[in-house]
């Protein structure tokens, strides 16, 4: 069973941000958005994080946009406060990053293609 995650304070979370590099600290949150070639590669590295969240207990609020993903670290179950766990998530998703293929990543200063366009209409009932 793990321990209790414990909150950090505001000194330990100015000593600790330097070595997390690519996230900032807002709103009791740590955030990070990693960029990908298309919507498939963005979808396919959160699928590949569940079964490490469910281990280390931690359910980060996640937004995909097209070629984008946005983690935040926060712990609610401790009233919207950043932990050491938040921490330890945060660096273990950049030791996954760079693990993850380069053709999944999008280069930096690379534009991104354009999403599809939008289907018109409503969904069949088979594609609901």
């Amino acid at each position: 069973m793990l321990d209790k995650p414990k909150i950090l304070t505001a000194k330990e979370l100015r000593a600790i941000m330097p070595r997390l590099a690519g996230w900032k600290l807002a709103q009791n949150k740590l955030m990070r958005t990693f960029e990908f070639q298309d919507f498939v590669h963005s979808l396919s590295f959160v699928n590949s994080l569940v079964a490490y969240f469910e281990t280390v207990d931690h359910h980060p609020d996640v937004r995909i946009a097209y070629g984008e993903v946005t983690f935040e670290l926060t712990r609610y179950d401790l009233g919207g406060k950043v932990t050491d766990r938040d921490v330890e998530v945060a660096i273990d998703l950049a030791f996954t990053e760079h693990d993850m293929p380069r053709v999944h990543r999008r280069r930096a200063g690379a534009r991104r293609a354009p999403p599809p366009p939008r289907a018109r209409g409503r969904l069949s009932r088979r594609a609901r």
